[in-house]
Formats: structure tokens, sequence, C-alpha cells
């Protein structure tokens, strides 16, 4: 089945240019953000050494690391 790479390869690229960018629709993602920054404006700051990079060492580093 060798010769269906090509085709498979053809179908995913002729797929992606159809819409011009210029005719895509950008959602608007105002709402989203002015809750977030609502419900995060009274929130201490995240320290990254503290809080996120201990949570990446045990859940993410342990499979995806070098």
């Amino acid at each position: 089945m060798p010769w269906l790479y090509p085709i498979v390869a053809l179908l995913f690229l002729s797929a992606c240019g159809q819409v011009p960018r210029s005719q895509m629709e950008t959602p608007d993602l105002t709402p989203l953000f002015a809750e977030m920054l609502e419900t995060t404006k009274n929130q201490p700051p995240v320290d990254y050494r503290q809080q996120v990079k201990p949570i990446l060492e045990q859940r993410c580093v342990v499979c995806h690391g070098c």
C-alpha cells in the first residue's frame, strides 16, 4: 500500500488553501478575556519557580523531558 501515501498527502495538502485568510472569521475573544481579567484581578501574581515549575517537573518532564 505505498501507493496510498501520496494520495493521502495530496488530500491533506489540498484542504489547506481553500479559504483565503482575508475571508476567515476571527472570533471575538473580548468577553472571554474580560471575564478572565476580572476573576484574576484580586489574585496574587503566580510565581513560576515556586508554583509552576514543580508541577511541570512532576507531571510533564517525567515523560516528555530529555
